[in-house]
């Protein structure tokens, strides 16, 4: 599944961290444009020096793992698209362009289904994208929170419960799934 990573995902260090590890293990296939890469660059700056040097790394991997993920900008096509926010009219013409079938942000009322449904995307917050998949892709999905909680463990210093790193991270259900029973 080609999916974009909206920049509001790439920002917070366990979306990105899962997101990651699914394409790693190749669940999606990661498609971005320079756009996207540089206000995820932005935001990062504005949080800090580690936040913005873990940002470049991360934007290098992506390239060099997934080469073909990187839509080159197509403004014929941001031109001929209105979203409720303009500014996310790039990320549309990132996902028709790239070929993309799902869009994955946090902002989902930026991205109504009257503007994707005619090319074939939908819009699907993290939380949901996660919690649906987690019926088909368990052990994946379960790798891939656990690699994000070791690596917030790591950075805190201090062991971080599974379920409290997610929902800290805006992914509630997905977090009361992965630990339950």
């Amino acid at each position: 599944m080609r999916a974009v990573l909206d920049a509001c995902v790439l920002v917070p260090l366990v979306p990105r961290l899962i997101f990651l590890s699914l394409a790693a293990s190749g669940l999606i296939e990661p498609v971005w444009s320079q756009r996207l890469l540089e206000e995820w660059r932005r935001v990062a700056e504005r949080r800090g020096a580690v936040d913005a040097a873990a940002a470049e790394a991360d934007a290098v991997v992506m390239r060099m793992r997934w080469p073909e993920g990187e839509v080159p900008p197509r403004p014929d096509l941001e031109a001929r698209y209105w979203l409720p926010d303009e500014s996310d009219v790039h990320v549309l013409a990132t996902a028709i362009a790239g070929r993309a079938q799902t869009i994955i942000t946090f902002n989902t009322r930026d991205f109504p289904r009257a503007a994707l449904a005619p090319h074939g995307l939908i819009a699907l917050h993290p939380d949901a994208f996660l919690t649906e998949r987690l019926a088909w892709d368990e052990e994946p999905l379960r790798q891939a929170a656990e690699d994000a909680r070791e690596t917030v463990t790591e950075l805190m210093g201090a062991e971080m419960p599974m379920r409290a790193m997610l929902k800290a991270a805006r992914l509630p259900r997905f977090a009361r799934r992965l630990t339950s029973g």
